[in-house]
């Protein structure tokens, strides 16, 4: 009996029938559990509040590094998304958040940014450092980052939720975004493919 001629429609329905298998799945970074140092309590009876958002395992010196997640370094186990709710109106004497703020989307930024401004005291200042994307991306096309580095700085390590980016930043969006959430710009840096801008809560 001859062979059936095959068609490029049958192939089409083969591929169709064919099942997807299943997506190949990110490595989640391990959960380390451990007791912080310290309770929102015995921060609140500090006489100098300064907090550093999300230091995760590479804190800031000389603030009480705050995270959702636990390190070996974290001083208070806390979401920062919710910062006012834990620290009332006019508490806090300074805020420094690095390399965390691409973790936020755009749809919630300002409103957290607003949220933090309401928690810090009058004249005390914030500093955001994030990175710069169009430094991020004129270092890719340069060759002076190869592609896996381009990646994690554009999208995060993604080793679980936390570490995943949903946002990016320039200069003027950066600025703009603080100012927009009642924040006064005092100066602005340029690390190596990142922004810091220090800014100002006026009153």
């Amino acid at each position: 009996m001859p062979r059936r001629k095959r068609t490029m429609v049958s192939e089409m329905n083969d591929m169709d029938n064919i099942q997807e298998s299943e997506p190949e799945q990110v490595p989640v970074e391990p959960v380390v559990e451990g007791i912080p140092k310290l309770t929102v309590e015995e921060v609140m009876k500090k006489e100098v509040i300064k907090l550093d958002l999300g230091g995760g395992d590479h804190p800031a010196q000389g603030y009480i590094n705050v995270d959702i997640k636990y390190y070996p370094q974290v001083d208070l186990l806390l979401d920062i998304t919710k910062l006012h709710e834990a620290f009332p109106a006019k508490t806090i004497d300074g805020l420094t958040c690095r390399d965390t703020l691409q973790c936020f989307s755009h749809t919630e930024i300002r409103r957290i940014l607003k949220n933090w401004h309401t928690s810090m005291k009058p004249r005390s200042k914030i500093c955001i450092q994030v990175y710069d994307v169009n430094e991020v991306v004129r270092a890719y096309a340069a060759g002076e980052i190869d592609f896996d580095k381009f990646r994690i700085v554009m999208f995060g390590r993604q080793r679980d939720q936390h570490t995943m980016f949903q946002n990016c930043f320039t200069e003027e969006s950066l600025i703009q975004l603080l100012e927009r959430s009642g924040f006064v710009i005092q100066e602005t840096l340029r690390p190596p493919m990142r922004i810091k801008v220090i800014a100002i809560k006026v009153k």
